[in-house]
């Protein structure tokens, strides 16, 4: 009796992570490759990287963008504003929920936010899983990070995240959000800055010098703000590597 032929071993299928974060610099500790605004970009087998730029608006066109790169799982990356006095700058911010500007909260998905953090516990010391809040526009100080502390009781916030979440969860894929705290509670951040920067963090120099000019009190704001984004890219290089395929992996 014959023996037929030897089936074909069936391939793997590739998991395909969607990440998106807001700015260029946030994506610089994932891959030394080129990521242009708006386009997606395959880093790796498992990972397709978009920035996005600031707001809500931006980052859910991201993510609908992303469903056409069949991703498994869709990754809020970047930074994040603190709310809370207990949040520093550099902590990492791994919410369990995601309280929306329509005031819903949402929870993150559960498996993949705990095989990160488990992934993270030998690295990281500082990491908060307390509530994060979307933000239509930038928290310009202590007074508005409190309010919104006290109205959703969130420790951080960011404008991007739940933009993104509400598109992953309305395709019904896996949604974390992974943040690293920039500005503590305390910290002013001058709309005299800000209003110079562009959606994806491009200042405007002849406009910042100008503001320079008039009120040069601007140089240690901008000191102090890049000294803690550079420690807020600091943890975020420190975990790009655990960010794979094995946080989908049901236990």
């Amino acid at each position: 009796m014959g023996i037929g032929p030897v089936p074909e071993p069936v391939a793997e299928q590739r998991v395909n992570i969607g990440l998106i974060a807001a700015l260029p610099v946030e994506v610089r500790c994932l891959t030394n490759r080129l990521v242009p605004p708006n386009l997606p970009v395959h880093i790796n087998n498992n990972i397709t990287v978009m920035v996005c730029g600031m707001g809500p608006v931006a980052a859910g066109k991201a993510a609908g963008e992303m469903l056409f790169q069949k991703i498994d799982c869709l990754i809020s990356w970047g930074t994040a504003g603190a709310l809370t006095d207990e949040v520093h700058t550099g902590d990492l911010i791994l919410p369990e929920n995601i309280h929306t500007g329509s005031g819903e909260t949402r929870r993150t998905d559960p498996v993949c936010h705990c095989n990160l953090r488990e992934k993270l516990s030998a690295s990281i010391a500082a990491v908060h899983t307390g509530t994060l809040a979307e933000t239509r526009t930038v928290l310009e100080n202590a007074e508005q990070k409190k309010a919104l502390h006290r109205k959703t009781g969130a420790i951080a916030a960011d404008m991007e995240s739940a933009a993104i979440m509400q598109v992953a969860q309305d395709n019904r894929l896996p949604f974390i959000a992974v943040r690293t705290i920039v500005d503590e509670s305390h910290v002013v951040i001058p709309a005299e800055l800000t209003s110079h920067i562009d959606i994806f963090g491009t200042p405007n120099i002849t406009g910042l010098l100008t503001e320079i000019f008039f009120r040069p009190r601007l140089i240690n704001n901008m000191y102090s703000l890049s000294r803690s984004m550079n420690t807020a890219l600091d943890t975020l290089a420190k975990i790009a590597a655990e960010i794979d395929e094995s946080i989908l992996k049901a236990a």
